[in-house]
């Protein structure tokens, strides 16, 4: 498990579906932010979110996507920054009762 954290800030960010940070391995999602904030952030948000990583050999990658909700909606305007990204290991969750 991993955990990917980073900071956001936007300037005018009009959408009307946020883009989301998105892990690919092998080109398929691993996992992804909730929406960036739209409009203007007060300054840098830190953010994060956790994924499981597969035990397959492959490549991954981290981009930027917004997925419309219907077939043609209304293009993004406005400025993202991401600033200091970090991918760190985590321990697994404690199992609930008896033995492992």
């Amino acid at each position: 498990r991993y955990r990917l954290s980073y900071r956001v800030q936007t300037h005018d960010l009009q959408t009307p579906v946020g883009p989301q940070l998105v892990v690919r391995w092998n080109g398929r999602p691993l996992g992804a932010s909730e929406p960036l904030p739209a409009g203007t952030t007060q300054g840098w948000q830190p953010l994060f979110f956790d994924f499981q990583v597969p035990t397959e050999s492959g490549t991954s990658e981290i981009a930027v996507i917004r997925t419309p909700k219907y077939s043609y909606d209304d293009p993004s305007r406005g400025l993202i920054w991401l600033d200091d990204l970090r991918l760190v290991a985590i321990e697994p969750p404690p199992q609930q009762g008896g033995q492992p």
